[in-house]
């Protein structure tokens, strides 16, 4: 057995660096007739003395490294401009939801309101610099208005073609009998 001459820790004789401060025995210390063990490369902190420095603490990179990125969630600093927070508009959503209704319940109502509070909603949005959302609600209620509006036109002319003939048809008899 050989002591370490940094620490003092007794270590078996065919070791080569100590098992306790890691420093390296150096040809005087190692037993006799035992080869030499060979340098450490370069860059690897071997020391002219013999002795390497003692690895660094579990869990610490070694003073070479760059500083490391701080961990997730943890701020940077300051914003460089305060943030203000988006607000979704609420006549781009009531325009939607009244576009859907109307084309199912009461087509001419519905989507005129729809129309109304659409065109209104972009409007207000696009004059928010940013700070209100739903663009997109207010151009589906708007498109969906259209819709019910063409679908109660044409369902409107269909009712009243089929009025006329229905009616033609009820006075044919009529005027024929005239005839």
């Amino acid at each position: 057995m050989k002591n370490c001459a940094v620490c003092g820790t007794e270590n078996p004789d065919d070791a080569i660096f100590c098992a306790n401060c890691g420093s390296a025995f150096t040809v005087d210390e190692t037993a006799p007739g035992a080869a030499s063990p060979p340098p450490p490369a370069a860059g690897m902190g071997f020391q002219p003395g013999g002795a390497a420095p003692p690895p660094p603490p579990y869990g610490q990179p070694p003073a070479a490294y760059p500083p490391q990125a701080p961990p997730p969630g943890t701020p940077y600093g300051p914003a460089p401009y305060p943030m203000v927070a988006q607000v979704s508009n609420s006549k781009a959503t009531a325009s939607l939801v009244l576009g859907i209704i109307g084309l199912f319940i009461c087509p001419i109502i519905c989507s005129v309101i729809a129309l109304i509070l659409g065109y209104s909603a972009k409007t207000e949005i696009a004059a928010s610099g940013g700070r209100m959302t739903g663009e997109s609600n207010a151009q589906a209620g708007i498109i969906l208005g259209w819709i019910g509006l063409a679908l109660a036109v044409i369902t409107g002319t269909v009712w009243a073609i089929i009025a006329i003939v229905a009616a033609t048809n009820a006075s044919l008899p009529a005027l024929l009998a005239l005839l």
